[in-house]
């Protein structure tokens, strides 16, 4: 194994969440200035590019830098949420977000698991080409299957300082953040990390990527069948008891 894989990984892996949460506010501008509709085809498009980019990089500092370029064109799946939850009826929205809920959890699924296939049998280059090309079909499909009734916000729109003002003055609102920031933590942790465990502990290095795509597939199937359940047992025993017992078995399940 390579001198520093896991440092490497890890940093490629986190680089471009942080350049994505620093542009973020300013796509959210433009997104309600111009419409989630256009920012939905300018994210689809651009990662479809940065994906390409990425089959030709030989060298880490030229991936990370193309990382970083991924994490500022990103916010497909953010607008795409925004623009469901803005021009569907009132009564059907939470329909509408549910089956987006559910498309999430298969692609969790299917993604891994093609993604893992894919690279043990064709190597890893050739998985940026394929996600670039179903990426790049999404923002086809949403430029011309998607139709968006923009309206917009009246009056001056409120800093994102001043929304972080208000948010730090909530300190109910803030413990859910401190809560939400260490479990995003304990998961982000394992993840760029998963494939290289995979061969510490004895699995293959040439299947490795199979093996880590079938375990990240695994936590989605889970998440669809008992997701469900979960959000009624939420409702019947309340969700700061269910959200307990969830961070309780997340903890058990990363110390088993």
């Amino acid at each position: 194994m390579h001198s520093g894989l896991e440092a490497w990984s890890g940093i490629t892996f986190s680089v471009s969440f942080l350049a994505s949460a620093l542009i973020a506010p300013y796509w959210g501008s433009l997104a309600d200035k111009y419409g989630k509709k256009p920012m939905l085809i300018r994210s689809g498009l651009s990662l479809s590019a940065v994906y390409f980019i990425n089959y030709f990089v030989n060298d880490p500092y030229a991936f990370i830098l193309v990382r970083i370029l991924q994490g500022l064109m990103a916010g497909y799946i953010p607008a795409s949420i925004a623009l469901v939850s803005t021009n569907t009826p009132e009564k059907e929205v939470g329909y509408a977000l549910g089956v987006m809920s559910t498309a999430t959890a298969v692609g969790s699924i299917l993604g891994p698991l093609f993604g893992g296939m894919l690279s043990h049998w064709v190597g890893t280059r050739v998985c940026f080409m394929v996600s670039g090309y179903i990426i790049l079909i999404s923002a086809v499909i949403a430029l011309v299957g998607v139709k968006e009734v923009h309206r917009k916000t009246d009056g001056i729109r409120p800093s994102v300082i001043l929304d972080l003002k208000q948010a730090a003055a909530n300190k109910r609102l803030m413990w859910v953040f401190g809560m939400t920031l260490l479990v995003a933590t304990s998961v982000m942790i394992l993840e760029p990390l998963l494939t290289i465990y995979v061969v510490q502990i004895g699995g293959s290095a040439k299947g490795a990527s199979l093996s880590s795509g079938i375990i990240f597939s695994a936590v989605g199937v889970a998440t669809v069948i008992m997701g469900s359940h979960w959000g009624i047992i939420g409702q019947r025993i309340g969700y700061d008891k269910t959200l307990f017992i969830g961070l309780i078995g997340g903890g058990i399940g990363n110390l088993l």
